[in-house]
């Protein structure tokens, strides 16, 4: 069974467009994204595996052309909302579509209001270099060795079940948790060639 693509076109484009109206500072690359993401969906009908393969590629194309994770973030909740779209297309159940739109809307406006208040959805912190973003106090680590201040790696954020939409449908993939919605900071020490894991939670 196809599921026709349009409906979900119109939906890519729909939120897409309503997102670079609501953060203007990624309005462009938010229509970067929308282009890319539209042609994957050209075909007048696609199958289910099509479908789940372009939504694997708009998270990625997300991620080349992120700048501070906030639109990694964005395809992610995009790319779920795609997933139950597209579910409900493949058992013809169009009715349910109005429905599906206004809870869709409005579980992004709640995602976008954490965004905008600096707190983005549990996974979407996570991010390879820059400055680690401490939920708690600054905890750098010195080096065991030369006990010299390490320098940040990385930060791998929670991402679980009960955390977010993102989390529910990861669930089956092997969801991860670090205690209360934490975050492990990776750091290294370049004269000693060590590492050091801090973890800190909300």
């Amino acid at each position: 069974m196809k599921i026709p693509a349009k409906p979900l076109l119109d939906h890519i484009t729909k939120e897409l467009d309503r997102l670079a109206d609501k953060f203007p500072n990624l309005a462009n690359a938010l229509q970067s994204l929308k282009q890319r993401t539209t042609s994957r969906f050209q075909d007048e009908s696609l199958d289910f595996n099509s479908v789940q393969d372009a939504l694997e590629a708009i998270v990625k194309d997300a991620d080349e052309l992120d700048t501070d994770g906030y639109l990694y973030a964005i395809a992610q909740q995009l790319t779920n909302q795609l997933d139950a779209l597209s579910r409900s297309l493949l058992s013809g159940d169009v009715p349910v579509l109005p429905e599906l739109a206004v809870r869709l809307s409005l579980r992004e406006e709640e995602a976008a209001s954490r965004v905008e208040a600096g707190q983005p959805a549990p996974g979407g912190r996570t991010k390879l270099g820059g400055n680690p973003q401490w939920i708690q106090s600054d905890a750098t680590p010195a080096c065991s060795g030369c006990q010299k201040a390490m320098t940040f790696v990385a930060q791998i954020d929670s991402l679980s079940a009960e955390d977010s939409d993102l989390g529910r449908r990861l669930e089956a993939r092997g969801s991860y948790l670090f205690g209360d919605v934490g975050m492990i900071y990776v750091f290294w020490c370049s004269q000693c060639m060590g590492t050091q894991a801090v973890f800190q939670c909300e």
